[in-house]
């Protein structure tokens, strides 16, 4: 629609300057146009206005951000010491960001043990981003970019990153060997939904935020909001892209929008894409709650 609209503002202008046509239709155009916009104008205005007149009714959720430097600085003591407790009310779900953990918890029974004691202990789910593996048809360890969903007593589940960057995460084998320092991931397959109804949600990581028909797909799928798990220390101290892509995202899927990030923008986003609560990047551990 607002290709449409872009379409005949230019065709309106056009026909302004065609003087073999009556004046009347040349000025039509544009005036049509014109009243278009305000009348789209004013009914998005009323739109958002009746919003902020409803009062909102949904979960609390912790954003982690480790601030950490590089990935040795990513451990599980640093993320749960910077984790809160006791807050109140309790929130409905912890996040910590995308690569928070550079430790497979199916292959390392100790680091299992640890996380899980500790999401007993918080009493509240737990969504990390992670490492994944499972054993391939040729007896391999296949890898992922993983994020993992943990609830008190109730196990682990998983979902893995559909869209790879290249030669970041993933190796061309026309290239030949990976570079040292260089670990390749597998591409996931398929969308996953966590949690339990009114407030389902989905994951996307890093890149996967570009994707409008990711996040739709989601929508679609019964989520009520959408968690964008991201590493940004990558771009050093500037601001990544992701964050407004985040907020397209939430206006195309008209639900929330949950961005935690790592030394990046930590921010839940609301359905007309503004920023409801924010944590810009910091030099420390902390959270936005």
């Amino acid at each position: 629609a607002v290709t449409a609209l872009i379409v005949a503002g230019n065709a309106a202008l056009a026909a302004l300057g065609d003087r073999a046509e009556p004046w009347p239709r040349r000025v039509g155009g544009v005036v049509t146009v014109a009243m278009l916009v305000t009348g789209i104008a004013l009914w998005g205005a009323r739109r958002v206005a009746l919003s902020d007149q409803r009062v909102a009714v949904g979960p609390t959720v912790v954003l982690v951000d480790g601030a950490a430097r590089t990935a040795a600085d990513s451990t599980l003591a640093r993320y749960v010491a910077a984790t809160p407790r006791g807050l109140v009310p309790p929130p409905a779900v912890v996040i910590w960001p995308e690569s928070a953990l550079d430790v497979d918890f199916e292959r390392d029974r100790a680091a299992w043990k640890t996380l899980a004691a500790f999401v007993e202990e918080l009493s509240v789910p737990l969504v990390t981003g992670g490492v994944g593996s499972v054993i391939g048809d040729d007896g391999e360890l296949v890898r992922f970019n993983a994020v993992h969903f943990v609830r008190p007593r109730n196990g682990m589940r998983s979902y893995h990153k559909r869209w790879l960057v290249p030669l970041a995460e993933s190796w061309p084998a026309v290239l030949g060997t990976p570079p040292a320092g260089l670990a390749p991931v597998v591409a996931g397959r398929e969308l996953v939904l966590f949690g339990d109804d009114p407030w389902r949600f989905g994951p996307l990581v890093c890149f996967e935020i570009t994707d409008g028909t990711g996040a739709r797909r989601l929508a679609a799928l019964g989520a009520r909001m959408v968690v964008s798990l991201n590493n940004d220390v990558w771009f050093g101290a500037g601001a990544a892209p992701h964050l407004v892509w985040a907020r397209v995202r939430a206006v195309e899927s008209g639900v929330p929008v949950v961005r935690a990030s790592n030394r990046g923008t930590n921010a839940v986003i609301d359905p007309f894409g503004r920023m409801v609560a924010v944590r810009p990047m910091t030099e420390a551990p902390g959270f936005l709650a």
